[in-house]
């Protein structure tokens, strides 16, 4: 079994691939600089190219980091994209004011290009252009209180490769962060690559809710059998776990962290949100085995 200790290794994500790299030198602050950009034409495709996830969410504002050399233009070697929340937790929620709206961390890359002490200098950038580019009717910051999820979980492929070995937040914890402890835990469903395939997802094929027809092509891209003449959405997701195509991992719960955009923000949740003292330092034990 492994488990990593974070603070230990860099890590990085290109090509989808994640690299756990030993720390490395710091990156030189003068050579890099943050600035917004487009969320479709620029965003999404950085993400889908090299997020391990695959998947770009539903996109508030995005980030750049750009790397600039001498007699080069710049090079964008990061994104970081706030995205509006799947769903807000109610002690979360019950921390917003009038014309503030949750928002969620929800993808953060560094290519390997970038060495080690970046992140901060990126997530602190970002916060603070965030503010600058989203605002309340009354001029205030409309997202000063942003979460963000770390998944502790590894994953295999079906062959019993380790294809993600998971992150606990300690980019979040040295970004002047509070946590919130674990979210609820759940199974996960794995495709053969190791992915997870979104339950929320599945459901919308199995009840034939709005989106079942694109979470369908979803699951085909990652390789499974087209539904047959004589199955309907229901009876095709329980072939693939039957087949074992969708094999379930049980999950313990993502760690959630807070972030408060504004000296105000950081003071209000230090006073009024419940707070979790022991941070975590590992990710979970990587046997990796999905439920038999």
């Amino acid at each position: 079994m492994l488990q990593l200790n974070l603070n230990l290794v860099t890590q990085r994500q290109t090509n989808r691939r994640s690299s756990y790299l030993p720390i490395r030198p710091f990156f030189d602050p003068e050579r890099y600089h943050v600035a917004q950009i487009h969320n479709e034409r620029i965003a999404r495709p950085f993400i889908l190219q090299h997020h391990y996830s695959g998947t770009f969410p539903a996109a508030i504002a995005s980030f750049g980091l750009f790397e600039t050399r001498e007699g080069r233009p710049a090079v964008l070697v990061g994104v970081v994209v706030f995205g509006v929340p799947m769903r807000t937790r109610t002690d979360v929620a019950g921390l917003l004011r009038d014309g503030e709206a949750p928002c969620e961390l929800a993808r953060l890359v560094l290519t390997d290009a970038v060495l080690s002490n970046a992140e901060t200098f990126f997530v602190k950038r970002a916060l603070r252009l965030l503010n600058d580019a989203k605002k309340t009717a009354n001029g205030g910051p409309r997202h000063p209180i942003i979460t963000a999820f770390s998944d502790p979980v590894p994953r295999q492929d079906a062959a019993g490769n380790s294809c993600f070995l998971g992150h606990y937040g300690c980019i979040y914890q040295a970004s002047n962060s509070f946590y919130m402890g674990r979210g609820s835990a759940r199974t996960l469903w794995l495709a053969p690559n190791g992915q997870s395939v979104v339950a929320r997802s599945i459901s919308k094929i199995v009840n034939g809710e709005s989106g079942a027809a694109g979470a369908y092509q979803q699951i085909l891209k990652l390789g499974a059998p087209m539904k047959t003449a004589n199955e309907n959405h229901r009876s095709w997701i329980a072939r693939l776990k039957e087949d074992r195509f969708l094999r379930p991992l049980r999950h313990r719960g993502n760690h959630l962290y807070l972030f408060g955009s504004t000296k105000a923000h950081r003071r209000h949740i230090s006073q009024n949100a419940q707070l979790v003292d022991a941070r975590p330092k590992m990710t979970d034990t990587a046997d990796c085995k999905a439920i038999r």
